[in-house]
């Protein structure tokens, strides 16, 4: 996946709000704001930088117990209440302080690195973070047991910066062990990533299989991924006498909105089992492309 690196940076700032700069002059202290979430128990948490034309971002919900020093009556109180919480995280801890009323809370952030995570980095050949490094590996809670798990399943060291993509993509063991157990350990870590923010899965590679997509390659996965080419939309087209249809052929039909209707449309002009390429042919040549669903 060429554009991985690309995808990466791309995604990450979008994921969780990351200004466009992504970068910041003082990784040691942040504004905060918590606001409602929209689940029980559960804050929205941003941290914002500034230092001239430069800010840096992060949104995130997290729940209260991770917070601790934060209740609920505290957000809720009618008028400006003190409030102190810290938010601790395997490459670093914030010690947080100011003031909440009516779910909104604002105030500021001290950051400190875990030494112990840094070192840990150090003999594990992914090398020191510097305070930048150690506060996104912090705010992506990028946890160090996927490592092993990493290890485990072939795929090359991960930089840091990749590192902070797992955390922030939630890439747990779980995921690379169950990814690995169907067949999938891919060629690098940014494809892994890829993989997650297409929500490629071993659910939807099991559904794939029971229409009889035993192994697809790992490039047209990730393809029908992000075409949705569903199981929904593949059973369509097997109903009307259209199975095991290449995973290329199913993509092309998602990219230029073909439907089942398409094929019956042509039938009724004659073509009685008209191919893929008829199919497509049929939506440049005239037709504009069905919505979605």
């Amino acid at each position: 996946m060429n554009r991985a690196l690309a995808l990466l940076a791309a995604n990450a700032c979008t994921a969780l709000a990351i200004s466009s700069a992504c970068f910041a002059a003082d990784w040691s202290t942040s504004d905060f704001h918590l606001g409602p979430a929209g689940s029980p128990n559960t804050v929205k948490l941003s941290m914002k930088h500034q230092a001239g034309n430069q800010s840096g971002n992060w949104s995130q919900q997290i729940a209260l117990p991770d917070l601790p020093g934060l209740s609920t009556a505290q957000l809720a109180a009618p008028s400006a209440t003190p409030i102190r919480f810290t938010l601790t995280r395997p490459a670093g801890r914030f010690d947080c302080s100011g003031s909440a009323r009516s779910s909104e809370g604002t105030g500021r952030c001290g950051f400190a690195a875990d030494q112990a995570f840094s070192a840990m980095l150090v003999r594990r050949g992914l090398g020191r973070p510097n305070l930048e490094q150690s506060y996104n590996l912090a705010m992506s809670n990028f946890r160090p047991e996927v490592l092993d798990a990493l290890a485990a399943a072939g795929y090359p060291r991960p930089t840091l910066d990749q590192s902070v993509a797992l955390g922030i993509f939630a890439i747990d063991p779980a995921y690379v062990r169950d990814l690995a157990s169907a067949g999938y350990r891919l060629g690098s870590v940014d494809e892994l990533v890829g993989f997650k923010i297409h929500k490629v899965n071993p659910d939807l590679i099991r559904a794939y299989r029971a229409l009889g997509y035993r192994q697809i390659d790992a490039h047209d996965l990730m393809a029908m991924a992000i075409h949705r080419v569903t199981p929904d939309f593949i059973r369509s087209f097997a109903r009307i006498g259209y199975r095991n249809l290449p995973p290329n052929k199913l993509v092309k039909l998602r990219i230029f909105g073909v439907t089942p209707e398409d094929v019956r449309a042509l039938q009724v002009q004659g073509v009685a089992s008209p191919s893929a390429e008829q199919l497509v042919r049929r939506r440049l040549t005239g037709l504009e492309p069905r919505r979605r669903r």
